[in-house]
């Protein structure tokens, strides 16, 4: 049986938190304390045997679902990174990630992710900190009950929080019931749990299963929270650079600690370079023989010749028209030295002779400042589509034809 402390935070570190102190799916004590410096007495009482777990409150976080995910580590953080910055128009950068493989749908691969605002996330831990708390979850309130066979609603306080199969957060009650119907589709005649504090339960769940209970009921609430936990971990926010500091560092004495991460990050450091160096030099020196044979048998004429240089000979000998060294040489050449536009990618289509340029600024000013620069280069080049905003930054293409 999981001993815990369940910390439900509110809206800052100053405002005040509810407290619970729970074994298993058993509600032993809930309390209130008027902020998060103020838990310090209950995280000293409760002892290191508890595992804390802090709900953020839902409407500071973003719950997805990333069906068919990569199975690389990286690609997969990269995945969910476009999936949020493209759904809230937010630089990935400023978003905290964290991503979980969901076990419930057996028949399909996909993975939740929760996403906080790194800012948000680094004052949180900060806070928790300072009052002697180091929690084993950081999560949102609705995660808990996202992602199960049944939808969870609880409306307290003016704020609902909900959880379903496909979808969890947390908002306004006014604003949750404007936008329930699409946000919870399946809930149908399917089982569902409604806490209330007074009010009808939300249209959106009309026609469902329904299990009425009172949010009102501290215990009652708190133990729908347990019981969830019991069933299943939610998605944790304690990932990437808010990952725990492991149980050999917590032994050690604060005077060793600093000498031993030096002294751990030094041997790591010497270890991997000189790995990299002899896997790098082994590689290199396959694909050089490879481009070396390749070469040789294409162009007989040019036997023993080094394959870069006789390429380079062969671009600079071109009189077909525009060459793609020639076009990325303008394009290099136009880009201003305080790099207020940046290129992703050039194209170019020999056949049609045409080449397309895809740029990122931070305004239209730099933008046409670079297109007269190629213009001054003899690449005349114009909008293709306009530009998009992602973010602080304009995106967009710009082309040129008849090359």
């Amino acid at each position: 049986m999981t001993r815990r402390l369940l910390l439900f935070l509110g809206a800052t570190p100053d405002a005040p938190v509810v407290w619970a102190a729970t074994e298993g799916e058993r509600v032993v004590k809930v309390g209130e304390a008027a902020c998060v410096a103020d838990l310090r007495p209950v995280a000293l009482r409760v002892g290191e045997t508890t595992a804390v777990v802090a709900f953020l409150r839902g409407e500071a976080a973003v719950w997805r679902v990333l069906d068919a995910p990569p199975k690389a580590a990286s690609k997969l953080r990269a995945a969910a990174r476009l999936l949020l910055e493209d759904e809230l128009a937010e630089p990935a950068g400023v978003m905290h990630v964290a991503v979980t493989a969901d076990t419930r749908a057996a028949d399909r691969a996909r993975a939740v992710v929760l996403a906080v605002r790194d800012d948000a996330m680094r004052r949180w831990r900060d806070a928790l900190a300072e009052a002697a708390i180091t929690p084993a979850i950081i999560t949102a309130d609705a995660a808990v009950f996202a992602g199960e066979d049944r939808v969870t609603v609880v409306r307290r306080n003016g704020r609902t929080v909900f959880g379903a199969p496909d979808a969890a957060g947390a908002c306004e009650n006014e604003l949750f019931d404007a936008i329930a119907a699409g946000l919870l589709t399946e809930v149908g005649d399917q089982p569902a749990t409604f806490f209330g504090d007074g009010d009808e339960p939300p249209a959106v769940l009309a026609g469902a299963a329904l299990d009425e209970r009172d949010a009102r009921d501290a215990d009652a609430l708190v133990g729908a929270y347990a019981a969830a936990l019991e069933r299943r971990s939610p998605p944790n926010l304690l990932q990437g650079a808010y990952q725990p500091r492991s149980a050999l560092l917590k032994r050690l004495p604060e005077w060793r600690r600093p000498a031993a991460i030096a002294a751990g990050v030094a041997a790591l450091v010497l270890a991997g370079a000189a790995v990299d160096a002899w896997r790098l030099g082994r590689t290199a020196d396959r694909w050089r023989a490879l481009a070396t044979q390749l070469h040789d048998k294409r162009f007989p004429d040019a036997v023993g010749v080094d394959p870069a240089t006789h390429a380079r000979a062969i671009l600079r000998a071109s009189d077909a028209g525009a060459t793609f060294i020639g076009l990325t040489a303008k394009v290099a050449g136009a880009i201003a030295d305080d790099d207020a536009v940046r290129v992703d990618r050039v194209g170019f289509d020999r056949p049609r002779g045409r080449v397309s340029v895809t740029v990122r600024s931070g305004g239209h000013e730099p933008i046409e400042a670079f297109r007269a620069a190629l213009a001054d280069d003899g690449l005349a080049m114009r909008d293709n589509g306009g530009f998009r905003r992602s973010g602080d930054e304009l995106i967009g293409d710009l082309l040129a034809d008849g090359l």
